[in-house]
C-alpha cells in the first residue's frame, strides 16, 4: 500500500505515518508539508490512499480539494483536520473527499474509518448539515433501538468475528446471527458490517469498546 500523507505540522505527520503502519505493516508512506509539494507528488505515481490537512499553506481547500479528487479518482481522498464543523465536512463532501477525520478523534476511530475508506466506503465525521456520511442514525438512540442480543452480536462484530463464530460464542444458530446483524445494519443506518463497526465504536464509551 502506498499512501502520500499531506499536513504541515512535523509531529502530526509523523503521527498519521505511524498510524498508517497498523493498516498496513509495510506500507511505503510519503510525506508533504505543503499544498504544492503535495500536488507535484500526487501526480508523479500512484497512490493507494491520500490524507490531506485542509489547511496548510498554499491550499485553498473550497478550490483545490475538488480538483485534487478529480485527479485522484478512484484513489480515495481523506481530509484530516484540526477542525470539526459541520459545513466544511459538507464541502469536503462536495468537493470528492472519502472522508472527513478531526485529529481529536481517537485513533482507533481513525483506523476504522481508514478500513471502511479503503472498502470502499465513505465516513465524514461529524455528519454534516443535511446527510452525506457519518452516522445516519441518531448515535443517542441506536443503542436504545437494539436488544441486549443484537448489542451483544454487534460486540463480537467489533471484534471482527465471523458468523460462525459469534454463533458458537452466543449459543445461536448462524441463521439467526445473520437475522440479528440485518436488523443491527438497518437501524444503525449502515451498507454494510464495516460501517456498523466504525459507527459502533463511537456509540460506545470507551470502557464499553470491545
Amino acid at each position: 500500500m502506498r499512501i502520500l500523507i499531506a499536513d504541515d505540522h512535523p509531529l502530526y505527520r509523523d503521527a498519521l505515518q505511524l498510524l498508517t503502519r497498523r493498516l498496513d505493516h509495510e506500507a511505503e508512506t510519503v510525506l508533504a508539508g505543503d499544498y504544492d509539494t503535495l500536488l507535484r507528488l500526487s501526480r508523479e505515481d500512484r497512490w493507494d490512499l491520500l490524507l490531506v490537512d485542509y489547511h496548510m499553506p498554499g491550499n485553498d481547500p473550497a478550490r483545490n480539494l475538488a480538483r485534487l479528487c478529480a485527479e485522484q479518482a478512484p484513489t480515495p481522498v481523506v481530509v484530516i483536520t484540526s477542525a470539526e464543523g459541520g459545513e466544511e465536512a459538507l464541502a469536503a463532501r462536495q468537493a470528492g473527499a472519502m472522508g472527513y477525520l478531526p485529529k481529536a478523534m481517537d485513533s482507533q476511530l481513525i483506523l476504522d474509518a481508514l478500513r471502511l475508506i479503503l472498502a470502499g466506503g465513505v465516513a465524514i465525521h461529524p455528519a454534516p448539515p443535511g446527510g452525506g456520511g457519518g452516522t445516519q442514525s441518531d448515535p443517542g438512540q441506536v443503542l436504545e433501538r437494539l436488544t441486549d442480543r443484537q448489542v451483544e452480536v454487534l460486540r463480537h462484530l467489533c471484534r471482527g468475528e465471523p458468523n460462525k463464530r459469534i454463533a458458537s460464542q452466543l449459543g445461536l444458530s448462524v441463521s439467526t446471527v445473520k437475522q440479528h446483524i440485518h436488523v443491527i445494519l438497518r437501524t444503525m443506518g449502515a451498507a454494510n458490517r464495516t460501517e456498523a463497526v466504525v459507527l459502533a465504536r463511537s456509540l460506545f464509551s470507551p470502557q464499553e469498546r470491545p
